[in-house]
């Protein structure tokens, strides 16, 4: 999932325009700011240099949990490490994120070799 800031004080339509209509901005209204999905992919390898090239996008944030890895999980599939050596080569800044504690999930960032925030 790609996401963008936003700011629910703006007059905003009912809908987000992403790629599953079943995500309504109605349901996270009065909350400040959240991320609202621009669209939705099923793998975080479908996230194409081309996509992001043609979208402006120079960095991600990515999550681990169902994200990079397997939930609870530590290892990486080799076309999730090929596709963050893809964005690596390419340029295209990337930071990981997660809600684990520091002492938990610092080796596993190291293994990976991107900066991270816990």
């Amino acid at each position: 999932m790609l996401c963008r800031f936003l700011d629910y004080t703006e007059n905003l339509p009912a809908r987000n325009c992403c790629a599953r209509q079943d995500v309504y901005l109605s349901e996270y209204k009065g909350y400040g700011m959240w991320l609202a999905p621009d669209i939705l992919f099923d793998r975080v390898e479908d996230i194409s240099l081309e996509y992001l090239s043609q979208n402006g996008i120079k960095g991600l944030v990515l999550d681990v949990d169902n994200t990079l890895t397997a939930d609870g999980s530590h290892e990486i599939t080799q076309s999730v490490a090929d596709w963050l050596e893809m964005l690596h080569n390419a340029g295209v800044k990337a930071i990981i994120i997660s809600n684990n504690d520091y002492e938990r999930f610092k080796p596993f960032a190291d293994k990976i070799g991107l900066p991270f925030t816990a």
